[in-house]
């Protein structure tokens, strides 16, 4: 196992220990449900419930899944069980990671662990600051010291924007290097395994161990063959960071553009990194192209949950008394914005729409990768340095003022570029908002394939930020006592 995972399940990990914060802090609604048949010998994590995990429930937060029981293990689990880890508990997400608030599941919303830093906060009732989504159990988890990692899934930026709400790291590889076999998919196109946790170093080490042994035979989109492996050894050039003038958006905070040129200015003046603006104009038809093809891949992921084959199923009065099982199936066991999406992508799918809408799409998500390459190669850049979020993380109340579809496409907005580049990304905390003491996180991202070289310059970046959980963790362990 590797040493600096090893060194934090010496003390504070221990499955008695987690177990006891988990329900301790319960109030978060981060975990989903305990694993009652965890290895005794093997070192517990946290894993996203859209996971499979034999044996116990793999829920997607969806009525349609609510009792289905997994009857094999994902490659994460597998490759990680090898390691000498087993899943401690599954967390809580969006339904079928349907959103960008973990707040619409079966389960209920989850509460970022921060907002015990906000005046008038009563953990049992009010309002609550958001985790955001999709992966938000997993975010509030590491956050909340309930585990040194967790494992999430990352297909528009449901990595990347919970960690920034919750003010820890989240990294989502390239596209292609950790095999999403065993992940319930949402968009075949850009569904991303992806890991949280408080250090650089435990994230690289996770990610080790989820790649060194090579391609998944269940899986053929996995290549781990992209990685470039020698990219993290190469120290004898200076670090190049571009700026991307597209991503100063429209209700970008001025608190975080200021954050996000100050800290460029850092770079440059404390690390010796050369930092200069580059251009990235496909920004604007990100959202638009994600929101096709995404929905389009929803339309036919979710086929599948009719009540036949597995999942809930209409009792046999109620399929007695319907006309059409497959519909009435869906309208009770899905939720409102899987239903919408579903209809979305059937109306892109459709044969009079699909050069109009689909096919389009697919040729703009090309040049949109195609973009990031050519801006890497053009500017001899490492890394692009961006916000990840257009402000901190929102209050429930606030955040439930719009409809999903618009939280969604308004929260992407920074975050989708890097799913349609297929390229590595890791959101970092940097500091406290002055107004309103939750954490502010800054983006990074690199070319396609060079993972290993990302994460080593993320050390050097959370060892810059030095990022200072102490309060949190003082408010939280009151609450335990």
């Amino acid at each position: 196992m590797a040493a600096t995972i090893a060194k934090a399940f010496d003390s504070t990990f221990t499955p008695s220990k987690m177990l006891k914060s988990i329900h301790s802090l319960g109030f978060l609604n981060a975990v989903t449900q305990i694993n009652e048949d965890f290895e005794s010998n093997c070192h517990p994590y946290l894993l996203k419930d859209n996971f499979a995990k034999k044996g116990m429930k793999l829920t997607c937060a969806s009525e349609a899944l609510r009792n289905f029981v997994s009857p094999y293990d994902s490659t994460v689990v597998t490759r990680l069980r090898k390691k000498g880890f087993d899943v401690l508990a599954k967390t809580n997400l969006d339904e079928f990671a349907m959103g960008s608030g973990s707040v619409e599941g079966i389960f209920g919303p989850v509460k970022n662990p921060w907002s015990l830093m906000t005046q008038n906060f009563d953990p049992n009732s009010g309002d609550f600051v958001i985790a955001g989504g999709s992966s938000g159990g997993s975010a509030a988890a590491v956050a909340a010291n309930l585990t040194p990692f967790a494992i999430g899934s990352d297909t528009g930026g449901s990595v990347r924007l919970p960690a920034a709400f919750c003010g820890v790291l989240g990294f989502k590889p390239s596209y292609g290097t950790v095999s999403r076999h065993g992940l319930v998919s949402l968009a075949n196109f850009f569904d991303t395994p992806g890991i949280f946790a408080r250090s650089a170093d435990v994230i690289e080490e996770v990610f080790k161990m989820l790649i060194e042994d090579g391609d998944c035979q269940f899986d053929s989109t996995c290549d781990t063959s992209i990685l470039d492996r020698s990219s993290s050894l190469d120290n004898s050039s200076p670090v190049r960071v571009g700026i991307p003038q597209e991503y100063h958006v429209a209700g970008l905070s001025p608190e975080l553009r200021n954050l996000w040129d100050d800290f460029a200015c850092r770079l440059q003046s404390e690390l010796n990194w050369e930092v200069v603006k580059c251009n990235l104009p496909m920004t604007r038809y990100v959202i638009p192209c994600y929101s096709v093809l995404s929905a389009a891949d929803i339309a036919s992921n979710m086929a599948r949950y009719d009540g036949i084959e597995f999942g809930s199923r209409l009792s046999d009065e109620e399929l007695e008394n319907c006309d059409d099982p497959y519909k009435a199936t869906r309208t009770k066991f899905l939720g409102q914005t899987v239903k919408r999406r579903i209809l979305i992508g059937n109306y892109f799918s459709l044969k009079e729409n699909l050069e109009k809408y689909y096919i389009k799409a697919l040729k703009v998500r090309r040049l949109i990768f195609e973009e990031f390459v050519t801006c890497f190669k053009a500017d001899n850049l490492d890394l692009l340095l961006t916000p990840v979020s257009l402000n901190f993380a929102p209050l429930y109340s606030e955040f439930m003022q719009k409809d999903m579809r618009t939280q969604t496409e308004v929260q992407d907005v920074l975050v989708s570029g890097a799913n349609l580049g297929a390229i590595p990304a890791c959101s970092f905390p940097v500091k406290l908002s002055e107004n309103s003491n939750l954490p502010l996180s800054l983006q990074i991202m690199a070319p396609f394939g060079h993972d290993l070289k990302l994460l080593n310059l993320l050390k050097k970046l959370t060892e810059l930020t030095k990022f200072d959980y102490t309060a949190l963790d003082d408010k939280i362990q009151n609450l335990k006592s």
